[in-house]
């Protein structure tokens, strides 16, 4: 079965999924913003966000922001003729999270390479405080071979249209 680039718009996407996706998510300038809730599982025995749950947030809000474009991982994975895949993970815990905080997580594209790309988040809760950054490198892979490949054209343009300049450390 031959693989395509074909971007299934929001439009196309069921009723139910196209509602949750816009329920949770929204596009304020260049950035991408998604709803996300710390839940009994994400936190430790002293009641604080667990250090590796940050990257679920994260994740969740690139799922979310691929859904946003109508590009699901369903698709990327079955579909298409590249995947990406996460080479590089950073992220900084600047304030404690606990059960019932609501967070948004703003994403958007740090750069763009020719095989590889990189994402930056900022974690906030909902009285807008800064809790958390993150930051994940991501690189093409055919589907097929696994072998590193050029970040097709029309993915390139898709994530143009987040792209913004951070530094995880800083403070912005």
């Amino acid at each position: 079965m031959e693989k395509t680039n074909k971007i299934v718009p929001v439009t196309n996407l069921p009723k139910d999924f196209r509602k949750f996706v816009v329920r949770i998510a929204q596009i304020r300038n260049a950035m991408f913003i998604a709803q996300n809730q710390v839940r009994m599982h994400d936190t430790d025995m002293a009641g604080i966000l667990y250090f590796p749950r940050q990257f679920r947030f994260v994740h969740d809000a690139l799922e979310d922001f691929l859904a946003s474009l109508g590009f699901t991982f369903e698709q990327i994975f079955r579909k298409e003729n590249f995947v990406f895949v996460i080479v590089h993970a950073e992220s900084d815990y600047l304030v404690p999270l606990h059960v019932g905080d609501k967070l948004e997580v703003h994403l958007s594209i740090e750069h763009i390479g020719k095989t590889s790309f990189s994402i930056f988040y900022k974690i906030y809760k909902d009285d807008k405080t800064l809790v958390g950054k993150a930051k994940t490198v991501h690189v093409t892979l055919d589907s097929a071979t696994r072998k590193k490949i050029p970040v097709p054209e029309f993915f390139i343009k898709l994530l143009q249209k987040h792209l913004e300049k951070h530094k995880l450390r800083s403070g912005t």
